[in-house]
């Protein structure tokens, strides 16, 4: 039996799953290729009679990039397909961890509408690594949640020997709610968080950080190779976790002033609604003001956005770059934290 693992990975959990449940698939006799997606992969043309994708729980979704590629697969034609997610986990045996949330669901549609027969989902739970956030575990308390993400990989696998077919239900109550999360981080939240990343002090202009990133996000400026981040970002923290001198941060100085700018900007754009209806003419042709309004305002919050996370951010960026300032930018809650590398997977760098 043909079998394609596609998967991404941030950190190399999601690597090290996909790793073990092809291993296991191969064991069993299947003809296994695994096939690592970023965001310049194209997906093969030929259907193999198994399909598994595979990858990393954020903000209650499968990453844009893998979306964006489960989407060209090539027709499935009735064959058997799986998804698996890996999310933030933990080492108590009472607790799950993290949440799965709407993600499963919506990768499974995605793949029914290319034509899959979805017949298992599933998730674990591995080290949580969004270091925005959480500082990753290290030692013992890693090594547990490791071997609990191991062995759910490793059911999965079964799971998927046995022709077993179970699909993930997260209920409606939880799907309203993840998924309204989930679409405010694919659209604004990951760009406005990869824009607080920042290369403090201790950077070497080496390059890891650009060549690492699955989004191609990164570029090296000026004559020492500062890192700058675009508009792309994934916020999959691979930077920061690949970064050979932990110079990698989040500066919370940058987040606070997009934050305070999405804001300011955001009330600008509510109170631009209301300037077709305050005009003596459109008074009296409510329906006219409503249609004007609503073929603006699409236009004007993109607008906006762009300048900032454009104008506002290539002042950030120089700003940033100057000596006097370096050092306000680039303290960070982040410094003390672990730098997380799933074992045993290595991390892809581009030449």
């Amino acid at each position: 039996m043909k079998t394609i693992v596609h998967y991404f990975t941030g950190s190399g959990n999601t690597g090290r799953a996909a790793s073990r449940i092809g291993r296991r698939l191969g064991e069993a006799g299947h003809a296994v290729e695994l096939r690592y997606v970023d965001t310049s992969s194209v997906p093969p043309r030929e259907v193999p009679d198994l399909t598994v994708v595979a990858y990393p729980t954020y903000s209650w979704a499968a990453p844009s990039l893998v979306r964006r590629y489960a989407k060209k697969l090539p027709p499935g034609n009735g064959s058997r397909a799986a998804v698996f997610t890996t999310r933030g986990g933990s080492c108590d045996p009472g607790r799950e961890g993290g949440f799965a949330g709407q993600g499963l669901e919506e990768m499974e549609r995605i793949l029914r509408r290319r034509g899959y027969d979805v017949t298992l989902t599933g998730d674990a739970g591995y080290p949580d690594t969004w270091v925005q956030a959480v500082n990753p575990p290290s030692g013992e308390e890693a090594e547990a949640i490791l071997s609990r993400g191991d062995a759910a990989a490793d059911a999965f696998a079964q799971a998927l020997l046995e022709g077993r077919r179970s699909l993930y239900r997260c209920g409606a109550f939880h799907t309203a709610w993840s998924r309204t999360v989930a679409e405010l981080f694919r659209g604004p939240g990951r760009r406005m968080m990869g824009k607080t990343f920042i290369a403090d002090f201790r950077c070497t202009g080496c390059g890891v950080c650009a060549r690492a990133c699955p989004a191609f996000n990164i570029t090296l400026e000026g004559a020492g190779g500062r890192p700058r981040w675009g508009l792309r970002c994934e916020d999959c923290c691979r930077c920061f976790n690949a970064c050979p001198e932990k110079a990698v941060q989040t500066s919370p100085l940058l987040l606070l002033i997009h934050l305070a700018s999405f804001i300011a900007l955001t009330a600008v754009w509510v109170k631009s609604l209301g300037i077709f209806s305050s005009r003596p003419f459109l008074r009296k042709h409510r329906a006219l003001a409503v249609l004007l309004t609503l073929k603006t305002a699409p236009a004007t919050a993109i607008a906006l956005f762009l300048f900032q996370l454009v104008a506002l951010d290539g002042l950030l960026f120089r700003l940033t770059g100057k000596e006097s300032l370096s050092m306000l930018f680039s303290w960070s809650y982040t410094r003390p934290f672990t730098r997380y590398r799933a074992p045993g997977y290595k991390l892809p760098l581009r030449k």
